[in-house]
């Protein structure tokens, strides 16, 4: 419930010290909104099982590259 006024007040922050470019806040915005419709359609056109499947895929290789290729 606090997520969209507090994202707001981070947001003016930042423009107010010149943090905002808004040529990459298109960029994102568009590939978000692109990436949300095409999610919501591959993901209702498969079955539930391959989902599951797909989603501990996900997990596990991000687990992985958490583990062993982010040492700093």
């Amino acid at each position: 419930m606090l997520l969209l006024p507090l994202g707001i007040l981070g947001v003016y922050a930042h423009y107010q010290k010149g943090n905002v470019d808004f040529k990459v806040v298109g960029i994102m915005a568009i590939t978000f909104i692109v990436g949300a419709w095409l999610g919501t359609k591959i993901s209702l056109s498969i079955s539930q099982a391959l989902l599951k499947k797909i989603f501990a895929l996900v997990l596990i290789l991000v687990a992985g590259k958490m583990l062993f290729l982010d040492k700093q």
